[in-house]
Formats: C-alpha cells, structure tokens, sequence
C-alpha cells in the first residue's frame, strides 16, 4: 500500500548585506564618514576647535572605531570619544597619546610617546600601566604602532622590533617579518593569527600564522597605479582577512579579495593629506514580512520552483499561491 506524506516548509525572507563604515582624518583636522565603502563621505569634525581643547599639530592623529556608532580619536595630547557616530565627542583624558587600539565599546589599549603602554577597561576613566618608562623590552623604546584584536591579544612594533602577547601585556613575543623591506609603517590584524604589515619600501605583507611566515600582497606602490609620496602605505584597515582598506598621504585603496585586486576609493582631497583610516563591519539583516494566511483563503496556482504550472506532482517541491498573498512550500512524498 502506498502511503501520501505532505511536508510544509515556511521559508522566512532573510537578506543580509556586507556595509563597510569608515573614519578618515585628514591633514586640516577635519574628520569623515562613510557608510558606503568610501561612495560618499560626511563630515564629522569640520576643525578641531570643535572639540575644545586640542594640541599640536591641529589634526586627529590616530582613529579606534569598534562599530558605526563608537569609537575614540586622538591627537598627541588629548584623546576623545564618541557613542553617536561622532554627533558629540567627549574628553577622555590627556596623556599625550600616540596610538590608539580599541577592541570593544569600553576595553582599549593606548601608547604614550615615552614608550608606556596603557590599558582601560571602562572607556578611559581608569588606566592599567602594561609597559612602564623603563620597560622590558627596550628600555629607550617608543611604541610607533600596535594593533590588538581582543582583550589578551595583540601587536606593537617597538623601535625595530614587532612583538605580540596573548595574555594582556604579561608577556611578549617578539614576531618574525622580512627586514629587508625597512621599518613598519602600520599593522592591522583581524585575528590572532592573521593580519598584514605595511613596510618602508612600500611593500604590504599578510600572515596568517601570527607572523611565522609572510606573504608579499604589494611589492611596490607603482602596483597601484597612482600614488604619493613618500611612497608607501601609511595606514592599514582590514575589517576582514578578504576585505580591507590601505592609504598612502593622498589615496585610498579597497580590497574585497585578501589583496589580489585594489579599486581607488575617492575622498575630498580639499581636506589635505590623510593622516588616519578606522573601518568597521556592519553585517545589516533584513527581514521581509510575510502576509498572514486568513482562514478564507482560495488557491490560486500551484507552481514548482521554475515557475512552472502543476497538479500536485509527488516527490517535487511546490509552490501554493493563495489570493490573500500567502504562500506554502510543500512536497508531496509517495511511499
């Protein structure tokens, strides 16, 4: 005897759409926005006197956005916060900050330009010495640039040397790069393990082994086509291992494919050289609702998943449309 089972499917309509929202500081103090991938820009910060107090050279040195809406900039001496996408920016402490790198709304490491190293756990009202003045690693060091992906990870290049630690500062590791290609101009990591390094020469390099091994993505500026000098990359963004965004002084680049291929991404260069870039990745959802079935409800058509009219075909998934705009999936299984 054969038996006739009707399966019922609901399918609800979930889009999801990669937005790559960016910060940029440029040489005049002004601050911009983008929620396009660089399409469109806004301004945030017209000038620097906008944020009260501010110290030399009159532009925002360093930028830490952990999402579209907060994030932390600074100049050299002061360092400032935002949780409204820039709308209002509040003073976080003056210490005479060099870099900057949040991992969270409230969890950041800063270096000051003695070569201290310092850590917060709620936004900036406490701070944790991890590197002192005189510290282990090089006594006379400055910390030129680090990169931190979580609480116990991160990056810093100190004097000539890049150095990683896994467990807040405690320790460190100093991480293997090819000298040849000069100093380190920027880091950016994306995790643990990977993460790209941008040299004097010009040269951009990726690990994805915490920098046991490096992988040249640029060899020289001229690869890009047009560029500026001093001839190379200043600033490094990725918001993924695919997908990131580099910067000399007066252009920008996007990559969507770990560096295989770069598109010029377009700023307003009345605003001078760039000094600072901070992406982040916002993964949008989208839901489409659905019409509620009513109980008087008539079939209008039966269709497969080409469009196709049909009688209820058995072992094929099919389509009920209803004239209230209701639809079931169903599949009809003989046995």
């Amino acid at each position: 005897m054969k038996h006739l089972y009707i399966i019922l499917f609901v399918f609800p309509l979930i889009g999801f759409g990669q937005v790559n929202t960016g910060f940029v500081s440029l040489n005049n103090g002004t601050l911009l926005k983008t929620t396009d991938s660089g399409n469109t820009w806004v301004e945030i910060i017209g000038e620097m006197s906008e944020l009260g107090s501010y110290g030399p050279p009159g532009y925002i040195n360093d930028i830490s956005f952990v999402s579209e809406t907060t994030g932390y900039i600074s100049d050299f001496l002061f360092m400032w916060e935002t949780t409204d996408s820039g709308e209002t920016w509040t003073q976080v402490s003056s210490s005479g900050y060099t870099n900057i790198s949040f991992v969270s709304e409230t969890t950041g490491y800063v270096s000051l330009g003695n070569g201290i190293l310092l850590k917060t756990t709620d936004s900036g009202n406490t701070w944790v010495e991890i590197i002192g003045d005189m510290n282990p690693l090089y006594p006379i060091g400055t910390i030129s640039n680090m990169s931190f992906v979580s609480e116990t990870t991160g990056y810093i290049y100190i004097d000539i040397s890049l150095m990683k630690t896994t467990d807040s500062g405690e320790t460190w590791t100093q991480v293997s790069y090819p000298e040849e290609g000069g100093i380190i101009r920027d880091i950016s990591f994306v995790s643990e393990t990977t993460g790209y390094v941008s040299l004097n020469n010009g040269t951009l390099l990726k690990t994805t082994d915490s920098g046991n091994t490096w992988v040249e993505i640029i060899g020289d500026m001229s690869e890009l086509g047009s560029y500026g000098p001093p001839g190379y990359i200043n600033d490094i963004s990725f918001v993924s291992e695919t997908t990131g965004y580099i910067s000399d002084f007066l252009f920008m680049w996007e990559t969507t494919d770990s560096g295989e291929t770069w598109t010029q991404v377009s700023y307003p260069e009345e605003g001078g050289i760039i000094r600072d870039i901070s992406f982040v990745s916002e993964t949008n959802i989208s839901t489409i609702e659905l019409p509620t079935p009513t109980s008087k409800r008539e079939l209008i058509k039966t269709t497969n998943i080409l469009g196709q009219e049909n009688i209820t075909i058995k072992n094929q998934l099919l389509i009920e449309t209803y004239d209230d705009g209701s639809t079931e999936k169903k599949i009809v299984l003989e046995k």
